[in-house]
C-alpha cells in the first residue's frame, strides 16, 4: 500500500514540475520579438486618393512593409500565425516592393481598380 502512495506522490510531483516547465516557457515565449521592425516609408502607388486610402485600410497591414500590428499580435501562440499569415501575404504581393517590380510582374500582380 505504502508503494502505491509513493508512486501516486512521485507522479503528482512529475506532472507539478512539467506544468511549472510549461508556464514558464511559455512566459518566455512571450518576451521574444517576432516583428520586425517597421519598415520605412514606401514607394507611392501612382493611384487616386481614395483607391490609396481604400488600399492603406484594407490591403497594407497584410501587403506591406507596414504592417500595424493589433494588440493581441503580441500573445504567444497568436503571434506565430499572424506574423506567418504577413509574410505570406507580402511573399503574393507587397505593395512597399510594388516599384522594383518589372512591368511584366505588375501586370501579373495587378489590381483591378
Amino acid at each position: 500500500m505504502e508503494k502505491k502512495g509513493n508512486i501516486q506522490k512521485k507522479d503528482m510531483k512529475k506532472k507539478f514540475l512539467f506544468s511549472i516547465a510549461a508556464v514558464i516557457t511559455i512566459l518566455i515565449l512571450q518576451f521574444l520579438p517576432l516583428h520586425p521592425p517597421q519598415g520605412k516609408n514606401q514607394n507611392e502607388i501612382q493611384t487616386s486618393n481614395e483607391v490609396k486610402k481604400i488600399l492603406n485600410q484594407s490591403c497594407y497591414d497584410c501587403h506591406s512593409d507596414l504592417t500595424l500590428w493589433p494588440w493581441y499580435s503580441k500573445i504567444f501562440p497568436i503571434n506565430f500565425y499572424l506574423y506567418r499569415h504577413v509574410e505570406e501575404g507580402k511573399m503574393e504581393l507587397n505593395f512597399s516592393e510594388w516599384e522594383l517590380l518589372s512591368k511584366k510582374e505588375n501586370l501579373q500582380k495587378e489590381i483591378l481598380f
